[in-house]
């Protein structure tokens, strides 16, 4: 099963044409998981999509690829469920493989929370960016005008 797996997910993995996010490493880190924690290791793929990977699967495999790897930010657990809904949405169910106990809570982001409280270390938040007060936004405008390339209006001569 954990051969299959693993080539399932190279196999989906090089199919995404996303260009901004690589989730190769994502998926070898739910792959890692399951050979960690799955003894049936030459068990049926279909069988373990179907009726085996639930909902803790999916939380406990993001807390075991956020303790795991260099990641430290709350995007990156966002980044790895959402990889993990790919995966599932665009592979698995249309191969017939979906679950019952994973369907109702599509998209996996929504168990961001529980992913939180079982993580052994401090994440980074989200960075915020301030609006500009009125005044810098004012400033701001007249400095960048200031660059803009001067328009010429031609003349006719007669």
């Amino acid at each position: 099963m954990i051969t299959n797996l693993n080539e399932t997910v190279e196999v989906f993995s090089s199919q995404i044409k996303d260009k901004f996010a690589d989730y190769s490493s994502l998926y070898n880190y739910f792959c890692m998981f399951i050979n960690e924690n799955y003894t049936d290791k030459d068990g049926d793929l279909q069988e373990f999509f179907t009726r085996n990977l639930c909902r803790r699967d999916i939380i406990n495999s993001c807390v075991y690829y956020m303790e795991e790897s260099n990641a430290s930010s709350v995007s990156a657990i966002e980044k790895y469920l959402n990889s993990i809904t790919k995966l599932y949405n665009e592979y698995i169910k249309p191969l017939g493989w979906s679950s019952a106990g994973l369907d109702p809570i599509l998209p996996f982001s929504t168990c961001k929370g529980e992913v939180r409280e079982k993580i052994n270390k401090s994440l980074r938040e989200k960075r915020k960016f301030l609006a500009l007060k009125e005044e810098e936004y004012i400033n701001l405008i007249e400095y960048l005008g200031k660059f803009q390339k001067k328009t010429y209006v031609g003349k006719q001569i007669s």
